[in-house]
């Protein structure tokens, strides 16, 4: 897999400025990308370590869209989080209490930009936000800490009585949470609420700029961090899903699991882009038998995953069959 990665890399690449932000201030999503961008001949431009979050610290989402304004230029390709101008980065995404309105008014400066440079190509990812089956507050709202476990079982429990109708699922939803206090419930609610609609019009937005033929995006990544069969980022991600349908979009867009690896996935994908190329892979399997299961922290089989994720990168499999496929030792 990674020789077809490079491969895409170097068939695509004919000399061209990158401008990247990150999703956070980890190794996994900004050195990785830069080591990564180090095979190509892209001049990589990203703001210092400095300006970048620090745990629950959030960046300075002004300063931040400042800097793109500085260092923007046309011609540029733009692989951005939309966490990073929206929020502040990745955790900020899940403790900030902005409101939607303040936080459309970071998105909107981004489509100033773009209007202000016509060809500017960007390539944008977004995080349907997790909800942690644990009592943690390292990357989360204080309250996870005591409730955390309280607010999965209520967001499982609460889907799956929407999926199925099952009435016993909206009794323990809502058995979940008799110890967690209204006014942490209602946060809780709001602040996925936010990020929703957000997202929504973000979409909303690249489907006005597509009828007019100047698409702002030249492709979105809304990926789900930490996941399950069932909650609220699960049926927040198939509304996505309908809404991108409905408004005609779905060329440009990629709903999957993922998170930390979408930045690389961007620069995979502009690479590709660029070359007008559709690199191939194909599938072998320890034990095929095992493809159709669903690992921990995500809601779909494991093949559905892979494909997901090659079809974000513009990959082709050559697999015919996964139940003959040998087995590797």
């Amino acid at each position: 897999m990674k020789s077809v990665l490079f491969f895409a890399f170097f068939l695509g690449c004919i000399g061209q400025r990158i401008v990247m932000l990150p999703l956070d201030e980890r190794f996994t999503t900004r050195d990785a990308f830069l080591n990564l961008a180090k095979v190509t001949p892209y001049q990589v431009i990203t703001p210092d370590v400095s300006m970048l979050p620090h745990q629950k610290k959030s960046a300075n989402t002004t300063a931040i869209l400042d800097w793109l304004d500085e260092h923007v230029q046309s011609k540029d390709t733009l692989i951005l989080s939309a966490e990073m101008f929206l929020y502040g980065g990745l955790i900020a995404s899940r403790v900030t209490n902005d409101s939607t309105e303040a936080v459309w008014k970071n998105a909107q400066r981004l489509i100033h930009l773009k209007n202000k440079h016509h060809d500017l190509t960007i390539y944008l990812s977004t995080v349907i936000m997790r909800i942690p089956a644990y009592n943690e507050d390292v990357e989360e709202p204080w309250y996870w800490a005591l409730y955390g476990i309280n607010l999965y079982h209520y967001s499982y429990y609460l889907d799956e009585y929407y999926v199925t109708g099952d009435e016993t699922y909206l009794k323990q939803a809502k058995e979940a949470i008799v110890d967690v206090p209204n006014h942490i419930v209602t946060e809780f609610l709001w602040r996925r609420e936010r990020n929703h609609n957000i997202t929504v019009m973000l979409m909303e937005r690249q489907a006005q700029s597509e009828s007019i033929g100047m698409p702002i995006f030249k492709r979105i990544f809304c990926t789900l961090d930490d996941n399950a069969k069932f909650g609220l980022n699960i049926r927040e991600s198939n509304e996505i899903r309908q809404l991108v349908q409905q408004l005609n979009i779905s060329s440009r867009i990629n709903i999957y699991p993922g998170a930390d690896e979408v930045g690389m996935t961007m620069l995979a994908r502009f690479a590709s882009d660029r070359a007008k190329t559709s690199p191939t892979f194909r599938l072998i399997f320890r034990d095929p038998k095992t493809i159709y299961y669903i690992p921990n922290y995500e809601g779909q089989p494991l093949i559905d995953t892979i494909h997901d994720q090659a079809s974000s990168l513009l990959l082709r499999s050559l697999t015919q069959s996964y139940m003959s496929l040998r087995f590797l030792t």
